[in-house]
């Protein structure tokens, strides 16, 4: 459960991706932004490793995104036969910015997950965002919290915090504390991530930038500790191409 949420949740703009934590901040009407990463969980003797993962974002208005991830995942178990086993994940959701002030706003971002391997049981991750800017420099602190529903299965809690600051103009460092549980048992992971976004090149209203992030686990109870979590992805942002005034009006007149 923890490597698909982890695979799954990601879907940002400003924090998301290379973090767990997605920010509160929707992309713009008219704009769309492809993430293509891979991401890597380790766990004693097991490892899942999600790859290629197409994450996509459309601005549909300015408050409102609607999103899409795609994801291959392979789970590694030794002792386990076959050793390896696939999933394909996928994720349709949307992205509602509800409140923006100056300084923060807040979001909630529901999506519904189904695997290959087992359809049957698809998750439904009812997150809630926020984000508040910090003093005069270009910085900000916020929080992703939420539930996830299994179908005919324990559901899970999520929760992280986490900050960034922009120290160059392309460069930006980020930082998070992440925890998850399950609402049965005592099965829980507390973990870090450390990662950094680094503007490639601008030009106009297209961006691209590599994005890239690498924490261990902190504790964990109930099971094996969490020994590692890496993400390396490049994420593209333009605006979609739009008829222009005059091909739009002779599209009306058109008998």
């Amino acid at each position: 459960m923890l490597g698909i949420v982890i695979g799954t949740k990601a879907n940002a703009a400003s924090a998301g991706p290379p973090l767990i934590a997605d920010d509160p901040n929707t992309i713009g009407a008219g704009n769309a932004q492809p993430i293509i990463a891979t991401s890597v969980l380790n766990r004693r003797n097991q490892t899942v490793v999600a790859g290629p993962i197409l994450d996509l974002t459309v601005g549909a208005v300015d408050s409102l995104d609607v999103t899409l991830v795609v994801s291959l995942d392979s789970l590694h178990r030794e002792t386990a036969s076959p050793a390896w086993r696939w999933l394909g994940v996928i994720t349709p959701g949307i992205k509602w910015e509800f409140l923006r002030r100056d300084r923060g706003s807040l979001c909630i971002s529901p999506a519904f997950s189904v695997g290959t391997r087992d359809p049957g049981r698809p998750l439904v991750l009812l997150p809630l965002q926020g984000e508040i800017e910090v003093g005069e420099i270009d910085a900000t602190l916020g929080f992703d919290a939420g539930y996830v529903s299994v179908w005919r299965g324990p559901g899970e809690w999520f929760a992280a915090v986490y900050g960034q600051v922009a120290v160059t103009k392309r460069l930006t460092f980020q930082g998070e504390i992440w925890s998850f549980g399950a609402t049965t048992g005592h099965a829980t992971d507390l973990g870090l991530s450390l990662g950094t976004t680094y503007l490639i090149f601008k030009h106009e209203r297209k961006t691209l930038e590599l994005l890239a992030a690498v924490g261990p686990g902190l504790a964990s109870f109930g099971e094996s500790r969490l020994d590692l979590r890496a993400y390396l992805g490049f994420q593209y942002t333009f605006a979609r191409p739009r008829r222009s005034a005059e091909t739009q009006a002779a599209a009306a007149w058109r008998p």
